[in-house]
């Protein structure tokens, strides 16, 4: 184009009246037209291009609506992760042969200055689009763990843990930190060297190799990550209270329970007006403790249970619920209701501490033998 119109251009260039004209228009024209053509050749391969980076832009990571264990919830991401790798694998695929097509319109060879420097330029927008996959998936992440995100979408629990008994101490199972790779936090950062390693299935356009050192140079990438972490840090203490508060009943399995019952007793019977001993129930009311399972933000955990073999007096025991609608009233829901996690809809009926149904029984035949002796 700018030796065609360097005929036209200066003192001695051509003019409407000048001879020549006819066939620099012509010439001109069909110079005119198929720099047209080339250039919405490339534009429409650029835009097939930023249809597959967008298409791309979907969590590599998925939940059920109920909590699960780790094990059945990694087994569910598997068939997420591979349904991804053929997208990218073939969405990258995609991008080559377009790649080849604008090579074939502008007759360029690939060592040339000016294609290299187009090739730097759409592998900047590959670039912005493998980032764009890994942030999708690291915010999807967050809004599972963020508390306020939890609360604003009413989000129940994506995980369930347990707390167990086991060897006299009070464990999480699996362990919520770091674990030889067993741990909650090492599933967690399993979880994100995954959408690392998918997006590693894109070919560079520029050189040969991987996206990881951009990947890893994103400010928002790092940015998600440290809050994520940070979130696991905050779950983690929230867990930690939950172990504590199970730890002031250490007597439980740390005493003999048998002994420590007698103890007990004696010193919760009282005498009526008629000269017999008999329970006192009050005493009895303010040792019986009814939890429930606990929801921490996204990790359910139950109540506190013996693990396997273990040689604890502590058992699990389901109670009714003692609550009773209001007077006059047969559907007003019961207000254990309000123990429930959030986005849960399903009544979930209390638990009773194993200590407490213990008690139960024995107050039960203390109160029989009681009734004997006075009548």
């Amino acid at each position: 184009m700018d030796q065609i119109m360097a005929r036209v251009i200066g003192a001695d260039g051509m003019n409407w009246l000048s001879a020549e004209i006819n066939d620099f228009i012509a010439t001109a024209k069909e110079n005119v037209e198929y720099s047209h053509g080339v250039l919405s050749a490339l534009k429409k391969h650029m835009k097939e291009i930023e249809e597959i980076l967008d298409s791309w832009k979907t969590p590599m990571l998925g939940r059920s609506a109920k909590p699960v264990s780790v094990e059945d919830f990694e087994r569910a991401q598997k068939p997420i992760r591979q349904a991804k790798n053929q997208t990218l694998k073939d969405g990258s695929h995609h991008i080559v042969g377009l790649m080849k097509e604008s090579n074939n319109v502008l007759k360029m060879s690939n060592g040339h200055p000016d294609w290299k420097s187009y090739v730097d330029f759409i592998n900047d927008i590959v670039v912005e689009g493998v980032c764009n996959c890994v942030r999708m998936s690291l915010a999807f992440l967050l809004e599972q763990i963020d508390p306020d995100e939890i609360e604003k979408q009413e989000l129940g629990p994506m995980l369930e843990i347990s707390l167990t008994l086991k060897d006299k101490s009070v464990l999480f199972k699996p362990e919520l930190r770091f674990n030889e790779g067993k741990g909650l936090r090492d599933q967690v950062n399993q979880w994100i060297n995954n959408f690392f390693l998918t997006v590693l299935i894109c070919k560079r356009l520029d050189i040969e190799g991987t996206f990881m050192r951009e990947l890893h140079q994103d400010y928002n990438i790092q940015a998600l990550m440290a809050t994520v972490n940070s979130t696991l840090s905050e779950t983690e203490a929230s867990c930690d209270t939950l172990r504590d508060s199970y730890e002031k009943f250490s007597d439980l399995w740390l005493l003999d329970i048998e002994s420590e019952f007698k103890t007990f007793i004696k010193g919760a019977m009282a005498e009526n007006e008629h000269g017999v001993r008999m329970v006192d129930l009050p005493k009895f009311d303010e040792e019986i403790l009814i939890t429930t399972p606990s929801s921490l933000l996204w990790v359910k955990c139950p109540h506190l249970s013996t693990s396997a073999g273990s040689r604890s007096p502590l058992t699990q025991s389901r109670a009714r619920c003692t609550h009773r609608p209001a007077s006059g009233s047969t559907s007003t829901p019961c207000s254990c209701r309000k123990m429930l996690s959030p986005g849960s809809s399903t009544y979930r009926p209390s638990w009773t501490s194993p200590m407490a149904a213990s008690r139960k029984r024995l107050l039960r035949a203390t109160m029989i033998r009681s009734r004997r002796a006075w009548l």
